[in-house]
Order: structure tokens, then sequence, then C-alpha cells
């Protein structure tokens, strides 16, 4: 199929839309779990970013120049995500291929289904 081009992106806490941010969805995400979100870095893919075929692309990550009790909060956040299955987060993504495919990515569910899925727009702040 090719690299992914997005189209939409939807970022949700408890299954609702975060409020847009200048510093993006995934920075809104990390303020609505209680977390320091200075202690990280973010890559909120835009419509029509590409992203790379068989390449991991990370949205939000440890950053590593944070002090303080950023350490804290990074491992919160991973123990949330990697141990207790946070069901508060969740993103999809509605992308399209080269060739005119369509197809939608759920987060939780880690699950790509054919077509786009309705997905609400989000608030501006």
């Amino acid at each position: 199929m090719g690299n992914a081009i997005v189209h939409k992106i939807l970022v949700t806490i408890d299954g609702k839309p975060v409020s847009r941010s200048i510093f993006g969805d995934f920075y809104s995400a990390i303020n609505m779990l209680g977390l320091d979100a200075g202690c990280f870095l973010y890559a909120t893919p835009r419509q029509n970013d590409f992203l790379i075929k068989d390449k991991e692309t990370f949205f939000i990550e440890a950053n590593d120049n944070a002090e303080g009790l950023c350490k804290l909060s990074q491992s919160i956040l991973s123990l949330k995500e990697g141990l207790l299955q946070n069901e508060r987060f969740n993103f999809k993504i509605q992308f399209s291929s080269a060739y005119g495919e369509k197809f939608t990515y759920d987060y939780r569910k880690n699950t790509q289904t054919d077509g786009w899925n309705e997905l609400p727009d989000q608030k501006s702040i």
C-alpha cells in the first residue's frame, strides 16, 4: 500500500475529543491526564502529512532534557499505558494511500479498518 497520507486525527480522553492547542492534540491529552506536559515531546500529524511504511513514528516521547519531577511524570505515563492499559487515552487517524485506498487506525484497539469512520471535530482553544 505504500506510505500513508494523514487525512484527519482525533485524540480523545474518556471518549471525548481533547481541546486543540497550539502545542498539538497530544499535548492537550497529557495535560488532561494530569501529567506535566513539559516533560514530553510531541509530534501531532497534520492533514496531508506522510507516515512512512514500516517506520515506527512516536507521537509522544520523553523529553530527555526535562528536569525535576519529569522522570516521575514519564514513569507514570509509561505505567498507565504499559501495565494498566489506560482506557482514558485514545487516538484515531484517518489515512489514505497514494492509490486512493482509505482506512482508519484506532490506537486503543490497535486495529486498522477500511474506509474513513466518522470522526467528530475537536474544539479549538
